[in-house]
């Protein structure tokens, strides 16, 4: 769709255009004529950098912001698994049957049905995944991530996610309206044999 903007001065750019044929094909008839011609260009030029501003400032505003798909996920501290709501997401044949139970706040519990691991996505690598069906949210785990030897680095601007030993960054996410947003995240799939539920907890308590 083009921006509102642009539009008005396509119409603009189109009117001036006309009355510049109007005025060329009129121009044996006096030098009366120039002037409109004259002022036309200006009006022209004129309008094409204004154009160039809007432009620049529909680009500037664009990077400022990062976009994030619905199904993009967000690094939380009070999260002990990684979970979604979206089958869709899941490598094909990785999912394995699991029986756990979500508890959402204080409010009431979620059945996990399934585990499994994500990998074919551009930006995002990560193993035991929980499946939550109606989870309306896709969420990276601190905890789990600690429990595995990676440190979270929280900043004012959002995250990174580097490895414990060795301090390879291999996440990154960006603080968007009060949640991490995962710009890319990969962990390996190798990464996926299941802490101890005490090693959890304890990260847990620790955040």
């Amino acid at each position: 769709m083009k921006h509102p903007l642009v539009d008005v001065h396509g119409v603009l750019l189109t009117q001036n255009a006309s009355r510049f044929q109007e005025a060329s094909s009129s121009r044996h008839r006096g030098r009366d004529h120039w002037p409109l011609i004259h002022s036309t260009g200006h009006q022209c030029r004129a309008l094409a950098a204004t154009m160039q501003i809007n432009a620049s400032t529909s680009n500037l505003m664009a990077t400022s912001t990062p976009y994030y798909p619905k199904d993009a996920f967000s690094i939380n501290s009070g999260a002990s698994h990684h979970l979604t709501g979206n089958v869709q997401l899941f490598d094909q044949g990785s999912l394995v049957n699991f029986n756990d139970t979500l508890k959402v706040g204080n409010a009431y519990d979620m059945n996990i049905v399934a585990r499994g691991s994500i990998s074919h996505r551009r930006n995002l690598t990560l193993p035991d995944v929980r499946y939550v069906p109606g989870l309306g949210v896709n969420v990276v785990s601190v905890a789990l991530l600690d429990a595995m030897d990676y440190d979270v680095l929280f900043s004012m601007h959002g995250c990174l996610v580097k490895e414990r030993l060795g301090g390879e960054v291999v996440g990154k996410a960006t603080l968007l309206d009060g949640l991490y947003m995962v710009d890319y995240l990969r962990i390996p799939l190798d990464r996926s044999c299941l802490p101890d539920y005490e090693t959890v907890e304890a990260a847990l308590r620790l955040w």
